[in-house]
């Protein structure tokens, strides 16, 4: 995730918007706020960035391909059957002092999985795009989904 607020100090950042206006289907512009929704793709990445069209209110994000999977999903009281992903939005904390850019503090302190049906480029609980979900290690051999106690003794 990059933070286009540097894109005229940061060469890292520069030959990423670069790449995303070359292949803009492979990225994700989010703005930085809560709760979901405006999220752009495809061309309207493109356009952004080429016209530098409020840049600095997104984040520029590889744009994770999960794998679709048939779910069941029970939303606004109506049980569907669909094809669907999940997402893990990762809860973290992090505190450097700015003035020597020591990192005091580096951590993990939860997780929020949310399954969403895979046709929709949003993603927010709150904004009714997705549903909070749990996470179950799988094997995926055969095209079979079986849950696997050793993936848990992986972690």
């Amino acid at each position: 995730m990059l933070d286009l607020n540097d894109r005229d100090k940061n060469p890292v950042v520069q030959e990423a918007i670069k790449d995303a206006i070359a292949n803009p289907n492979n990225y994700v512009l989010k703005p930085q706020r809560e709760g979901g929704g405006n999220n752009l793709f495809g061309e309207d990445i493109k356009d952004t960035l080429v016209n530098n069209k409020q840049v600095e209110q997104y984040l520029l994000m590889r744009w994770i391909k999960a794998p679709i999977l048939k779910t069941y999903m029970l939303r606004m009281g109506k049980l569907t059957y669909t094809d669907s992903i999940t997402e893990i939005g990762v809860f973290s904390l992090v505190l450097a002092n700015s003035k020597t850019g020591e990192i005091l503090l580096n951590e993990v302190d939860g997780l929020l999985p949310r399954t969403k049906q895979a046709d929709c480029n949003e993603g927010g609980v709150n904004a009714g795009f997705a549903v909070v979900d749990h996470i179950l290690p799988v094997d995926l051999k055969m095209n079979q989904l079986k849950p696997s106690v050793s993936n848990f003794l992986d972690l």
